[in-house]
Parts: structure tokens; sequence; C-alpha cells
């Protein structure tokens, strides 16, 4: 139980002396200008102090006596440091088993701590004591994002400062999507003490609205461009937006490549096609966000195209960094009013005016947060320090103390072992079980129960694909690789991966050569009545070599609306 300590009354009372009035009275004394006890008189300071300085007996502190000297407190402040700038903070409970093995290692025994274990106590007033130390509510962040390293921020800031020499603050535009939800959130509510689960009657859901938001040096914001999750679109859906806004709509609800390159032409293509001098655009490296159209168009126009460095949007996205936390803020308390008046999940048709007000709320601060971003990142002005002094250094500091530096070496070992991006030694999924539902399974068994009604192409006899259609072929079939393919036709083909070989089927669009084709692949539906194939959203084109095809597909059957059925591939199970 922790006490509450109350002062004696007429008890001695510590006097506080000011550590610069003593540092002068030393000072005085060893200059030969004054004596003890003049230098003492002259700046109010105890003789006996003085004294113990001049001598070199280092006077203990009024009050009680710390555990840990002054310097095995500093090494225990600087490896706290250090553990939170490597994203390992430490808690009070870890603090106290450091302090204990220590105490353990050295072969002291403290009076004061109970079998070497310091208290909730000690670690409070060794808070007190080392200002540099505080409590705080840790973000967690993914370990790929951890492993970011200072050479590639060193790399990429390098590549930056050549890109954006000479370039105007309102000619450098970040972009990013985001994704605003219908759930606004937890608030603070007035209820009967000793309630532990108040509810607040609320529709909510967890669909959300993707919108791409880019933004300029200077802190002007372009018009946001929103993504629909939904098959059309309706005019009810684009009403009472930010003037200049445009709307579009996928079954994915997320930006793909096709509705990136609409975005970057009705929205980034406008806003550059004025502006005179070097132009450059810093955005993700998402595979939808790169489009061989986008970066054509970035040519013509004199835009470079500035990629960021993998899992680092948290360090180099400015609006990461500084716009979107105020902004969701914004639009949580613009959302919560809404739900206070109406009932129901939030309608597409009520989004664009609650975007606006989001937007609107934010008011004069919306600009300052921008161009914050863009400081913070070390973008404009151009400053790759304040990026780079986040991350943490492998290059222990030089310590005079032989021990203190193989312990820093120690940790920094250990430090970087649990940052890395992924373990070693981390196993696979490997194959499915082909156990009955509702039965349990063992070890013991599983090899045993591996489930035989996928052909794997990685197994242990190492069959090629041909080798392993050729087992499950259809007799009516022609297996054989045709010397010749025409236009329109359909075959079976094979792509190579790291575990193993995966099938698609093409359509054949263009015989290049007598070794190429350019064939646009099918997508694998499963539904409860039937399994069919179909073309996707995005139109899958490549190009393959003979050796790719497997086989040539007899026509398939049209269901309807572009769904096909091969009977062909009566005798495959695993194409995708």
């Amino acid at each position: 139980m922790v006490r509450n300590y109350a002062r004696v009354v007429g008890g001695r009372r510590s006097h506080g002396h000011d550590n610069q009035q003593i540092e002068k009275a030393v000072e005085a004394v060893k200059s030969g200008r004054m004596s003890l006890r003049g230098a003492c008189k002259e700046f109010g300071v105890p003789k006996s102090t003085v004294h113990d300085i001049l001598k070199d007996k280092h006077p203990k502190k009024s009050g009680g006596q710390t555990v840990l000297s002054a310097k095995e407190e500093d090494q225990l402040a600087q490896g706290i440091l250090k553990c939170a700038e490597w994203g390992i903070p430490l808690r009070a409970i870890d603090l106290r088993l450091v302090v204990r093995e220590y105490l353990n290692r050295m072969g002291r025994k403290e009076k004061v701590f109970k079998d070497n274990f310091p208290g909730m106590e000690w670690v409070r007033g060794f808070l007190s004591r080392r200002r540099e130390l505080t409590v705080r509510l840790g973000e967690n962040i993914k370990r790929v994002r951890a492993a970011v390293t200072r050479e590639v921020l060193e790399k990429y800031f390098n590549n930056l400062e050549v890109v954006l020499n000479g370039v105007p603050p309102e000619n450098i535009v970040n972009y990013d999507e985001t994704n605003f939800s219908d759930d606004p959130g937890k608030s603070r509510v007035i209820v009967k003490r000793g309630e532990k689960h108040p509810s607040v009657i609320k529709d909510t859901s967890k669909t959300s609205v993707s919108v791409m938001i880019a933004a300029s040096a200077s802190g002007e914001l372009l018009p946001p461009y929103t993504v629909y999750k939904a098959v059309h679109l309706y005019p009810t859906w684009v009403e009472g937006g930010i003037e200049g806004s445009r709307f579009n709509r996928n079954i994915s609800g997320w930006f793909d490549i096709t509705t990136f390159e609409d975005w970057f032409t009705t929205t980034c293509v406008p806003f550059f096609k004025n502006r005179q001098g070097p132009k450059v655009m810093i955005g993700d490296n998402l595979s939808s966000h790169l489009s061989v159209e986008v970066i054509r168009k970035c040519e013509e126009m004199g835009i470079d195209f500035v990629m960021l460095p993998p899992n680092s949007t948290h360090l180099c996205q400015p609006l990461d960094v500084a716009f979107f936390r105020p902004l969701k803020i914004a639009w949580r308390k613009c959302l919560d009013q809404w739900k206070r008046k109406n009932r129901g999940v939030l309608p597409k048709s009520e989004f664009p005016r609650l975007l606006k007000s989001a937007f609107e709320s934010m008011g004069s601060s919306l600009s300052p947060n921008i161009c914050a971003g863009f400081r913070a990142t070390g973008i404009f002005p151009f400053d790759k320090s304040r990026v780079i002094s986040k991350v943490p250094s492998l290059n222990p500091k030089d310590n005079s103390d032989a021990a203190s530096d193989a312990w820093s070496n120690a940790f920094l070992e250990m430090l970087a072992s649990s940052r890395a991006e992924t373990p070693e030694g981390r196993k696979s999924r490997g194959k499915k079980l082909n156990v009955e539902a509702g039965k349990s399974v063992s070890a013991e068994i599983k090899n045993e129960s591996v489930c035989d009604d996928v052909v794997d192409i990685s197994s242990e006899k190492n069959l090629s694909v041909d080798e392993v259609l050729a087992s499950h072929v259809n007799n009516e079939v022609d297996f054989e690789i045709p010397g010749s393919l025409t236009e329109n036709s359909f075959v079976l083909l094979k792509f190579g991966t790291n575990k193993r070989d995966r099938l698609f089927v093409g359509k054949v669009i263009e015989v290049c050569s007598n070794k190429k084709i350019r064939v646009q692949c099918l997508r694998k539906k499963n539904t409860a009545k039937e399994t069919y194939f179909r073309f996707p959203d995005v139109a899958d084109e490549c190009i393959v070599g003979k050796s790719q095809i497997v086989r040539q597909l007899a026509p398939p059957r049209d269901l309807r609306r572009g769904r096909f059925v091969f009977s062909s591939l009566s005798d495959v199970n695993d194409v995708d």
C-alpha cells in the first residue's frame, strides 16, 4: 500500500540551497580570491557542504538516499530512452524487473527492497528525479514499418533533393487515399456511478467510403475524389459536395488502376495545367496507384512522379503525418451530430454534404495543418534530418567505461533483432487438412489427413504441371500443346510462383509470333449452384510464351452475362 508522507510539525527543514551559488563559492575558494568561511558567508551556503566538495567527498543530499547511485541511475535512464527509441518502451513492471536483475548480478542485497524487487513508490520517485522520462500511452505500429532503416531514408531523400531543386511549393503535390467510416466512435456520457457498460442508442455499421485527397506544399487543397462501393451511380450521391469534387464507383469500393487514372485526369491535370515551372507529385507505391498511362501523362506535362519508400508513410507521407487525424476528428463530430438527429446508417446521398461540413469545420486550421505535414516530413522546407532523426541508429555512442560500452552493444543487438521485419524460421501454412466438420485433429495424424482434392504442384515428387495434368487428363480432350493458335480460342496457362505453379484460363487476343501470344485471363467464381469463369472488371492482359500453354481448351458454354463453363476442365481442380 502506498504511504502518504506528512511533514512532522517542528521538524528540520531543508534550506534547498541553489547549486549555482554553491558552485560559485567553490570556484571562489579554489581560485584563492576568498577564504572558505568568507565564500560561504558571501554566497549564503553551508560551510560543510563546500568543504566536502573541495575534499571530493561528494556530500549526501538532504533527506533519504537513493538505492542506486547517480551514475547507475544515469545508465538506467539511458537504457530506458534507447528502448523507447527502438519501439520497445518499458512498462513499470519491466523497469522493476530490470533493477532487480541488475542488483542480483552485482551481488547486492538492498534491505529497502523485498528480495531486491523495487516497489511502485521507487518507480514514482525515480521518474520524479529523471525529468527527461515520462509515462505516455503507446501506439502500435507494424513490424514492417519499424524495419525502415536510415539507409533507405537517406537514399530516398538524396534522390528527392535533386527532384525538388527549384520547384515552388505550390507545384509540390502529395496525394493519399483514406476512408471515412460510418462509426463516430465512443463518447463520454453521464451515467449512474458504478455503471460498467453504459449504452448509447446510435445506428452504426462497418461500411466506409474511400476518398482520394491531395494537397500542395503551399497549403492548397485539391478537390476530393470519392469512390462508392456500388455497381451504379445515382444523381443524389453527387449533390451538395465540395466544389469541384468528383465521384465514381466500383465493386470493391477502393481505388484501382481505372479509378486512379480517372482521378489523375480529371483532378490533377487541370490543377497542373496552368502551373509554371517544374512540378512534382509525391505518393505511396501501391500497385493500384501505379499506372503506365499516368506516368506517360506526367512525362508529357513535365511532372516528376515520386514514390515513397515502402512501409514509410507514417514518416514520409505529409497527409498521414499531420492532416488526416484532425480531418477524421472533424468527420466524427459531424457524423455524430447527424446520427443524433437521424436513424439508420449514413446513406450515400448524405455523404457529400457531411464531408463538406467536416472540411469546413476545420476552418482556418486546414491550410496550416497541410503545411505542417510537408514540414514534418522534410519535403518543404527540405530537411531530411526531421525524418531520419526519428529512426534509431545502429551505431552506439562512445563510452569511456568498457562495461557500459559492452552493455550498449549487447542491448543494440537485442533491439535490432526485436525490430526485424519478419522472424526467422517462420513456417508456411502448408496444405489444408481433410477433417470432417466437428471432429478434432492431432499433430500425429495431420500428415495423413492432407486434403487430396487439390492438385499440389510443389509435392515431394517435384512433378511438373504437365505431369500432374497428365495423371488427371480426360481422354476426350487433346492434351498436346497445339502448334498454332487462332484468335478468340481458349487455353489453360501456367504461371510459376515461389511455392507452386498456378493455373489460369485465358482467351487468345493476338498471336504475336511463333513463340509469343497475347491473352486475357479469366477468373474462377464458385457459387452454391455452379462454378463458372468470367472476365474481371479490370482487364488482365499479358504476353505469354508457348511453353506456358498447358493445353488448348474446347469452346466454353456461355451461360449468360459473360459467364462461361468449360467442360474440358472437369479433370482439374486447382484452376484460379
